[in-house]
């Protein structure tokens, strides 16, 4: 009967609303079901929401233009066609993050997080039971790749404290427990500290000071265990061997932009270097963007981060409990996206990419949550 009631609440929300929520389930799905959806709500929302025309006031948005420009034009530059197919997704999910954050309310976010909530349970349960019945070592749960798929973790673990804190309903906690469990069967390294950060500084902006110290305690008995019983971390007895290779990685993908260090060669610039499809990305965020989109792409999303930043800090500090509680997801996600990617780059996966900026469009828009007379400047 609840599953019925939801099911008709769903029918009864406007069509781009429908359009968004699907495309947040999208996430948890597999990529060859993801793709067709992203697409076609893409092509939706151009038709029927005159996206162009909503996203037409977006801060920098001529910047931003450019940066789509170079996208393309700089991997056919260089024949690097798998960079451009790239590019032309990464177009599509920025041009999603611009125009969700110009119509996201409070209403809206909250049915996002609820959803990704539920999703990311129903991973987690498929991820134990293919680790439980032998069909994968390191789970991946519908994902393609365990990394991936911890960073997708890492996310929806904030979301569902975020969903905890504001709604203070148990079964959120009871929901990280199941991705915290799926986490620790991925046997991703980086997750790890990333999610631990992302937490704190989460429950920080929130002044939590509770929460921060029960958080300090679990991570002392989880390291407490490691060292007890190293069976439970079999992988970190190859972290050495591990940072060697990064270390070469990283070397040879600031050799490759310094052959061109203005516009870089493209998405995937790395892969087209190396010749191997282990080796992808340059395993470091920043010398990926450097790599592949040179000093000039590099500044132009420094630029979308910076304005994100300048948006959350206003909006925390005119916006009331429920927006700080935005605020910090936002700031939570940044984090873990930040430190996950210092020694990997989780975030240029299909499903990955659109997560990470649906997630950050739901950052509040002060047009949308406050009294059109109450003055914002």
């Amino acid at each position: 009967m609840e599953l019925k009631n939801r099911y008709a609440s769903f029918l009864q929300q406007p069509l781009y609303v429908r359009y968004i929520l699907v495309l947040t389930a999208s996430v948890f799905m597999p990529f060859y079901i993801s793709l067709p959806i992203i697409f076609t709500a893409f092509f939706y929302f151009m038709k029927h929401e005159r996206l162009l025309r909503t996203i037409a006031d977006v801060p920098y948005i001529k910047l931003y233009a450019l940066q789509g420009i170079l996208l393309l034009a700089i991997p056919l530059v260089y024949e690097n066609y798998l960079g451009f197919a790239c590019g032309i997704l990464f177009i599509v999910y920025f041009m999603f993050e611009f125009y969700l954050n110009r119509v996201m309310t409070q209403k809206l976010c909250d049915q996002i997080t609820g959803l990704i909530s539920v999703m990311s349970l129903i991973c987690a349960i498929i991820a134990i039971w293919q680790r439980i019945f032998g069909l994968q070592t390191r789970v991946m749960s519908l994902t393609y790749n365990p990394n991936y798929y911890a960073y997708i973790i890492e996310l929806a673990v904030i979301v569902c404290l975020y969903q905890y804190i504001t709604s203070k309903k148990p079964v959120y906690m009871l929901i990280i427990l199941f991705n915290i469990s799926a986490l620790f069967l991925t046997e991703c390294r980086s997750a790890w500290v990333a999610l631990m950060i992302a937490i704190l500084v989460f429950l920080g902006i929130l002044k939590k000071k509770k929460a921060i110290l029960i958080s300090f305690i679990c991570a002392g008995v989880i390291l407490v265990l490691v060292y007890v019983n190293p069976l439970l971390t079999l992988r970190y007895s190859s972290i050495d061997p591990s940072l060697t290779t990064r270390l070469d990685i990283w070397g040879a993908a600031l050799l490759d932009f310094s052959h061109h260090p203005i516009f870089g060669r493209g998405l995937l610039g790395f892969l087209q270097y190396s010749g191997s499809m282990l080796t992808v990305h340059a395993h470091n965020l920043l010398f990926d963007l450097l790599e592949c989109t040179g000093v000039v792409g590099t500044a132009i999303v420094g630029v979308f981060v910076w304005s994100m930043i300048r948006q959350l800090a206003k909006s925390f500090r005119l916006g009331d409990q429920q927006i700080r509680a935005r605020v910090a997801l936002c700031a939570g996600v940044i984090t873990a996206t930040l430190v996950h990617g210092i020694p990997d780059i989780p975030v240029m996966g299909i499903n990955t990419g659109l997560f990470c900026l649906l997630l950050f469009a739901l950052r509040p828009n002060l047009d949308n949550e406050m009294p059109a007379n109450r003055d914002l400047s």
